[in-house]
């Protein structure tokens, strides 16, 4: 018959958790990462986002963003406001005479 003994214990990869005891890695949630032999996942901090099991956070592009930590992904700017950079967590409004289409 086969044998489960294990003789060492397995790092989980980046992307995934584990807590003590646990009989395997779990992928972290959308919205939150790890960067390996992780016992939680960490939210992402506004202006970033993640997919799931995902081993860091990416920022926003420009023209979106992201209010609150944690998210899945950014949101686009309302029309009449703007983000030319990345990895922000609000939008600029256009000044007077201009929009953005």
């Amino acid at each position: 018959s086969a044998s489960s003994a294990s003789s060492s214990c397995d790092d989980c990869l980046a992307g995934e958790k584990s807590s003590a005891k646990s009989s395997a890695c779990v992928g972290c949630d959308a919205g939150k990462y790890s960067t390996g032999r992780s016992e939680n996942c960490v939210d992402c901090n506004s202006g970033r986002y993640s997919d799931a099991s995902a081993p860091s956070c990416t920022s926003c592009a420009s023209g979106k963003y992201s209010a609150l930590s944690g998210r899945a992904s950014c949101t686009d700017c309302e029309n009449g406001k703007y983000q030319s950079a990345v990895g922000q967590n609000s939008c600029n409004v256009c000044a007077s005479g201009k929009t953005t289409g």
